[in-house]
């Protein structure tokens, strides 16, 4: 015997006898929709079953027009998988709820949504405590900078292969006549020497800006920053042109006009070498994130002194020291390059201890600044623009 019904939407459906009481879906609206029992199916019918001890009421099923029926199937409630209905912009976030079944899946929605959340938190908490064990505390003394440059080795080798590199590829492009013919052709290869200076000066501009900053735990470096690693790179050479390039130049045209040079010599070479040095270094450290000739001026890097102290003198001091040393054993090096390979590894080693020394000193006067600002946060020598001016574009870093 099969049974009639009809959905909540107007659909007429059938089912057998077997499945009264269970459910089936319409496959119009897609609704969960009760088979009723083989008793309410007869009533509706009008037929008195057996089992009724009162007389029903005859009821007149009025005569409808034929509305076509589509075959149902019944399943268990436990087997089918409910979606969530996909919601528009217009929906609230509490979507009215169609009956009993969809208000229970909503509420098993929202444990799964409590139980995402607590997984999230959990997982948060513990790459915080991961990032918290391999993070380290910041310096108090000097000697802990030291450890610094071995935090950022990857940076530091990776540096001082590309500049051996470079070196060895300008040696062997070295014309024996400079001439119009002989620079017009070599002249783009300054762009990526200009880069190379550049994403090294930022990488030094980073640090001094961590230290001041009083950032641990991670090491500042300007990652693909192209515009930060172009303007550093600019800068340099504005802190080259704007003094340093004259004691460069007599250095380098004293040399060439020495033939064997004497004792007296290099050391008049050195001394000079040093001045140009180390005035690149104080301005480098008076021009941080500006790009004009008047913060490189000498009357820019007293007033700088006068404000920082000695600390920045002592600092560009060491620094020029140290490129000036490990600039002339490069000199050797690169002498040995036309007659060894392996000259290109002692290059490496060069640039890997210059910068070093260079990243130790950086830091250590980032630090220094920091612990100076914060015991005397009203100082001139540690003003709100200059705090804002170091930690700027330092969300570059990569824990070590």
């Amino acid at each position: 015997m099969a049974l009639y019904f009809h959905c909540t939407c107007g659909q007429h459906l059938r089912s057998d006898e077997d499945q009264a009481g269970g459910f089936t879906r319409c496959l119009a609206c897609s609704r969960l929709v009760r088979v009723p029992s083989l008793d309410r199916a007869n009533q509706a019918l009008g037929i008195e079953t057996l089992a009724s001890a009162v007389p029903q009421p005859v009821v007149v099923v009025p005569v409808v027009p034929p509305v076509p029926v589509l075959e149902t199937k019944a399943v268990e409630v436990s087997s089918l998988t409910f979606e969530p209905r996909p919601r528009s912009h217009d929906d609230s976030l509490t979507f009215p709820l169609r009956d009993p079944i969809d208000r229970v899946d909503f509420e098993k929605r929202d444990d799964l949504r409590k139980v995402r959340k607590a997984l999230q938190d959990s997982e948060r908490e513990w790459a915080e405590r991961r990032r918290r064990r391999r993070t380290w505390n910041l310096e108090t003394v000097w000697p802990e900078c030291l450890i610094y440059p071995f935090r950022a080795w990857p940076l530091l080798v990776g540096l001082a292969a590309a500049w051996a590199t470079m070196t060895a590829f300008l040696i062997g492009i070295w014309p024996a006549h400079w001439g119009p013919a002989e620079i017009v052709p070599r002249a783009p290869l300054m762009l990526f020497v200009v880069l190379l200076l550049g994403f090294t000066v930022a990488s030094l501009e980073a640090t001094i800006a961590g230290g001041t900053a009083g950032h641990a735990g991670y090491v500042v470096w300007p990652a693909n920053d192209l515009g930060w690693t172009a303007a550093a790179g600019v800068r340099a050479l504005i802190c080259f042109l704007a003094g340093p390039i004259i004691p460069a130049l007599v250095a380098f045209f004293f040399w060439l006009q020495s033939g064997d040079l004497e004792l007296v010599d290099k050391l008049i070479i050195w001394e000079l070498c040093l001045v140009a040095a180390g005035y690149w270094t104080l301005a480098l450290l008076t021009m941080r994130q500006r790009t004009s000739f008047r913060h490189a001026s000498p009357l820019a890097i007293v007033e700088f002194v006068k404000r920082r102290g000695f600390r920045p003198v002592l600092a560009a001091s060491l620094a020029a020291f140290v490129m000036v040393s490990i600039g002339g054993l490069a000199l050797k090096a690169v002498e040995e390059l036309h007659r060894s390979g392996q000259a290109w590894l002692w290059l490496v080693f060069l640039w890997t201890a210059q910068l070093f020394a260079l990243v130790f000193l950086f830091r250590w006067l980032g630090v220094s600044w920091f612990y100076a600002r914060k015991k005397r946060p009203d100082s001139e020598s540690a003003g709100p623009k200059d705090v804002e001016k170091d930690t700027r574009g330092l969300s570059a870093g990569f824990a070590s």
